[in-house]
């Protein structure tokens, strides 16, 4: 009778701690999920690669606006359409793919990531909205947290672990910067999660089933069509995979593996070979395959930009403490070797240091989790170092990939380098208590130093909103006055969003505004909007400022009011600002 007491006991213990452990996961995935859509309503502007997202999404067979750097045709009347046209979809060309496709064949990315946002903006055509383009970026995000998930799963079986591992990617400025950066990161950070757990669980499982094989597939041919860079990643993983099981002598899993490989390779090139072309560099209509070459033969040294790309891993998933973090846990490791292996006594004689019975075993056994720890660390070492070589821009997007896998290695890390140190029975619990503080501590910071202050995300573009706000008090009538310096194509990307919002709108190169502007000013309009782009040149100050006095000296205008400045280095390096001015006859 005890015994079948005891028995219902433990079966009714079990099923508790199962339920209150799925309650756990699933409350950290929504605390997740309420972070990303906090941060994402604070969003005000764009990056201009973001608008290109939408641009290349939507634009029928037009894969970027034409330069406005055009002496020629300055000035000019542009209608809003042209901008609307470029970045929405219009009813005429909805679930168009195969323009999407065309785009990105003259573009430097694959095309899955457009196809997806155009699908989306094609159930609202004529609209802008950052929620297309977030929206999308949340589910790749829920999936990359249950596949980080599943993979803490199959490397540990310590419950409390897995919810660490979650906790730490998903409550973190990276994961936020990823969601609310309308590009194709976070779905790229999704199948390298994928990628990892496939491999991950070949390993851990060591039966390999045919649902594995076409999982592997799939994921090798999406995320290869979504960006290049996972080709990098998943070549580490699938190396390092490959020398284990033919060390193993498991030559059918070598066989089956290749061939898992190989068909989306082969497909791709089938499907879209202009992959191909762009890798090696024979499309001459891109320029990324010319910016990896240049910075792989630039004299920059690989240390400098391999600082550049900590900073970011540190700053966005550690609240720059990995450093000391690493400090402690060396120091802990010499500590716990030292005390394996050598007795300790001080006495009023002086420190005597003898040798324990402890002997190194002749032979070593690595278990499967171990096995795939080593190749996902080695996997994201190497992605991490050839990315901080190859990249012409040091920007964190292309490290986005590996946030995931670093988190459950650095936990699992910590975990047992507090395990080995820790002997007594009685202190078994003290390392998962300090791995769970120093979490806590990290995400802590995240949301409560580095997010506050306006430096993380760098996405969100609070000042915007100003801009936003008087585009939107004005929309019935606003007239859009525009002059734009020599150069600065990429300014007018930026302004996008905002000018097709316009009701008219007049272009002139700033070396033609002042008469333009001022013969435009005396239509009939009694409101317009001024658009004024100053690079910081003397000469361009001085047109300013006798652009500014024509438009009182010559018109009707009464009252100049100075809405407030756009940085457009902010919104994508070019060195330039843009003045925002009300007129008012």
């Amino acid at each position: 009778m005890k015994n079948k007491i005891s028995s219902i006991f433990k079966l009714t213990n079990k099923k508790t701690i199962t339920i209150l452990y799925a309650i756990a996961v699933i409350t950290i995935i929504v605390m997740s999920l309420a972070s990303v859509i906090y941060y994402s309503t604070k969003k005000q502007g764009y990056h201009v690669d973001e608008i290109y997202s939408f641009g290349l999404s939507n634009s029928s067979y037009k894969p970027f606006l034409d330069s406005h750097d055009r002496h020629d045709s300055s000035p000019e009347k542009v209608s809003p359409n042209y901008y609307k046209d470029y970045l929405t979809v219009n009813s005429d060309n909805r679930f168009d793919y195969k323009s999407v496709v065309y785009n990105q064949e003259h573009d430097v990315h694959p095309p899955l990531y457009y196809m997806i946002l155009h699908t989306v903006c094609s159930f609202f055509p004529g609209e802008l909205n950052k929620w297309f383009g977030i929206a999308i970026n949340i589910v790749f995000f829920i999936l990359t947290v249950l596949f980080l998930w599943l993979t803490a799963r199959l490397l540990t079986k310590n419950k409390v672990l897995h919810l660490v591992c979650i906790a730490l990617y998903g409550l973190s400025t990276g994961a936020i910067c990823s969601v609310i950066y309308i590009r194709m990161y976070m779905l790229l950070t999704m199948f390298a999660t994928i990628y990892s757990y496939i491999h991950t669980k070949m390993i851990v499982g060591k039966n390999v089933y045919t649902r594995d094989l076409v999982l592997l597939s799939i994921t090798v041919f999406l995320g290869f069509y979504t960006q290049y860079y996972f080709i990098i990643f998943a070549f580490l993983v699938s190396l390092a995979y490959f020398l284990f099981i033919c060390l193993s002598r498991q030559w059918s899993k070598v066989r089956d593996y290749v061939i898992a490989i190989a068909i989306p390779m082969i497909a791709m090139l089938i499907i879209y070979p202009y992959a191909y072309t762009t890798i090696l560099g024979v499309n001459n209509s891109v320029d990324g395959f010319n910016h990896a070459q240049y910075a792989i033969n630039s004299s920059n040294r690989l240390l400098l930009a391999i600082r550049e790309f900590a900073h970011f891993l540190n700053m966005e998933l550690f609240s720059n403490l990995l450093i000391p973090v690493i400090i402690l846990m060396s120091i802990a490791i010499l500590f716990g070797v030292i005390k394996k292996f050598y007795k300790i006594k001080i006495s009023a004689n002086g420190l005597d240091i003898s040798r324990t019975n402890v002997h190194i075993p002749k032979r070593l056994h690595a278990k499967p989790q171990l096995i795939a720890g080593i190749i996902l660390a080695f996997a994201t070492l190497l992605y991490f170092l050839i990315v901080s070589k190859i990249t012409y821009y040091k920007l964190d997007r292309y490290i986005f990939p590996i946030y995931p896998i670093v988190s459950i290695l650095f936990v699992l890390t910590l975990y047992y380098t507090l395990k080995f140190i820790v002997f007594s029975q009685k202190l078994k619990y003290i390392p998962i208590g300090i791995v769970i503080a120093s979490v806590s501590i990290i995400i802590s910071l995240q949301h409560l130093k580095y997010s506050p202050s306006g430096a993380l995300p760098d996405t969100l573009y609070p000042d915007d909103k100003i801009v936003n706000d008087y585009i939107s008090n004005h929309k019935d009538n606003t007239v859009c006055l525009y002059a734009y310096t020599d150069g600065n194509e990429w300014a007018e990307m930026i302004y996008s969003p905002w000018l097709q919002k316009c009701s008219e709108i007049y272009k002139s190169n700033i070396n033609d505004a002042r008469e333009y502007i001022s013969e435009k000013l005396n239509a009939s309009a009694n409101s317009y909007t001024l658009f004024i782009e100053d690079d910081s040149n003397d000469e361009t100050s001085e047109q300013i400022k006798s652009l500014l006095d024509a438009t009182t000296d010559k018109t009707g205008i009464k009252d100049i009011n100075h809405v407030t400045d756009v940085n457009a280095w902010n919104h994508w390096s070019v060195p330039a600002t843009m003045h925002l001015y009300s007129l008012e006859r």
